[in-house]
């Protein structure tokens, strides 16, 4: 990589780090364990609902 692109990666994180803790700052009721719990449940039903489809289309591959 070049001097630039590695300037322009550094900036751009320090961009979105700025970005995510004015956030925070402002709506710190965004990671309260209520809406943590809540996440994470969403997460893990999708995530298994990505492993059944998966899943499926392997059995669906070897087969066809």
């Amino acid at each position: 990589m070049s001097d630039w692109v590695t300037v322009l990666y550094l900036c751009g994180m320090g961009l979105a780090g700025w970005l995510m803790y004015r956030q925070i700052k402002q709506h710190p009721e965004l990671f309260s364990s209520e809406n943590l719990i809540k996440s994470s449940n969403v997460l893990a039903v999708l995530a298994l609902a990505l492993i059944a489809f998966i899943g499926l289309v392997v059995i669906v591959l070897r087969n066809g």
